[in-house]
């Protein structure tokens, strides 16, 4: 452990919150104490020492007096250091993963100026105090109500709480569990998602940004795939496989080609009048980046062409062109037919 101690102190730049500083003051005095013989009780923060390794620090039988075993002081504080990480409350500086969750924070002139937008979004005061303390009071009000027609919930003489004690669960019960969890088969989490997909059709639901309906062989099988990667943030590299349907060319094709199906339309959304969008429709929506998917071609999405190329009479149902983006805005500026497609132009 003296080896990892050093570089973990080197070479990572730790920093912390002010709860978690004294983890990493602990921490980093840690190479300072080891291989030495006597360690006397000042050199250590004792109030990090909790339960059992109070005891094994300070008062072990093989210690001599006035002195503390720096080895399980290395162990308490190693503790510490894993709970202060999963809180946040010490963190690797510059790092995605376990880096400080405040760094992007608004902080100085640019969160006053935003301030007064946040709070009335949220309808929050200004003062985080006072809403807390009547958020906590409306909680303790409502769990005291409570506590007079619970049974299982006394309260001595000194003001102590008390609580009963549960009874153990039937026998039947338990035999009914263990049954009940030897019948259930183990799948995994593709597997599951599968099931879904042959229940639901829920793949059918993502279609190419192109517009395109054209459908890959077992397309099912790479979004149950992207969907573990991004899901599990394992990468492609562990759902890869032998597969025409798990190569590592065609996730990235099908992640970065695929958004949602929104084809506006009769036959789909017979509620919708044709031509109209509903807000976000065709947005494929992805952690980090939003991707852009053209609309239908029989439904031009530009005010301009739209207004310029109904025919008469057509107010309603707006134009019917099947041509190329740039064909349809080449007629809706010249009025002649170039190729768009339109079978009741000229």
């Amino acid at each position: 452990m003296r080896p990892f101690l050093k570089l973990l102190v080197t070479v990572v730049d730790f920093g912390a919150t002010p709860e978690g500083l004294p983890v990493l003051k602990a921490l980093k005095s840690l190479p300072d104490l080891m291989g030495r013989k006597k360690v006397g009780p000042a050199e250590i923060d004792t109030g990090l020492l909790t339960g059992s390794g109070r005891r094994l620090v300070l008062s072990a039988p093989h210690l001599e007096p006035g002195t503390v075993d720096w080895k399980a002081y290395a162990f308490c504080v190693l503790e510490q250091l894993h709970w202060m990480l999963r809180r946040r409350e010490v963190f690797a500086k510059n790092s995605s993963k376990w880096g400080d969750p405040r760094a992007k924070l608004l902080a100085g002139e640019a969160w006053e100026q935003t301030k007064p937008t946040v709070l009335a979004s949220l309808n929050l005061p200004a003062e985080a105090g006072e809403h807390l303390a009547a958020l906590l009071a409306g909680t303790y009000r409502e769990v005291a109500g409570r506590v007079p027609a619970n049974f299982q919930i006394v309260f001595d003489d000194d003001g102590r709480l008390h609580f009963a004690v549960l009874e153990p669960e039937p026998t039947p019960l338990l035999e009914l569990r263990a049954a009940v969890n030897t019948m259930l088969p183990r799948v995994d989490l593709p597997e599951a998602l599968l099931e879904v997909f042959s229940r639901t059709g829920a793949d059918q639901a993502l279609t190419s940004v192109t517009g395109s309906w054209a459908r890959l062989k077992d397309l099912h099988v790479t979004i149950v795939a992207l969907l573990v990667a991004r899901g599990c943030n394992v990468g492609y590299t562990p759902v890869i496989g032998a597969g025409d349907a798990l190569t590592y060319g065609r996730l990235p094709h099908v992640d970065q080609t695929s958004a949602p199906a929104d084809v506006p339309g009769s036959e789909r959304h017979p509620h919708r009048a044709p031509g109209v969008h509903p807000a976000g429709a065709g947005v494929g929506r992805r952690p980090g980046r939003l991707r852009g998917r053209s609309p239908p071609r029989c439904s031009p999405s530009s005010p301009d062409i739209s207004a310029r190329s109904a025919h008469p009479g057509d107010a309603r149902e707006g134009p019917r062109l099947t041509g190329s983006r740039s064909a349809v805005r080449r007629w809706a500026r010249t009025g002649k037919n170039t190729g768009h497609g339109c079978t009741r132009c000229p």
